[in-house]
């Protein structure tokens, strides 16, 4: 019998955990989100039952954010949703510590989201 090759397992580019839950950032190097982003970022929340965030860099000023995944989906998933945030290098390039501001950046958006357990 041949084995037919699968797709590759997919991870997630970071899971961030605490005591209080965990929430998925993968980041996204493109002006937009495409279709294939959505359905991989779902897949993570739905595996993990939590929350993902695609963090793209800041190109524009509005993004389409908060995608809640229905509850029929995933009956046992705690309003789980997908966040479309974004980072800006313009703003981290003129500060004195390029890294450190861009750190900054990220807390910032990853606290403003409640995580989930």
């Amino acid at each position: 019998m041949v084995q037919v090759p699968g797709p590759k397992p997919m991870e997630p580019d970071n899971i961030i955990s605490s005591n209080d839950g965990r929430l998925i950032l993968d980041t996204k190097w493109k002006k937009d989100t495409a279709s294939n982003d959505w359905y991989q970022a779902i897949a993570y929340s739905l595996a993990l039952k939590c929350d993902t965030i695609l963090l793209l860099p800041k190109l524009a000023e509005k993004y389409s954010d908060g995608f809640k995944i229905p509850e029929k989906y995933c009956s046992d998933c705690n309003d789980i949703t997908i966040h479309v945030k974004t980072i800006d290098f313009e703003e981290a390039s003129q500060s004195e510590d390029f890294i450190k501001d861009l750190r900054i950046q990220i807390e910032e958006i990853v606290d403003e989201i409640k995580l989930k357990s």
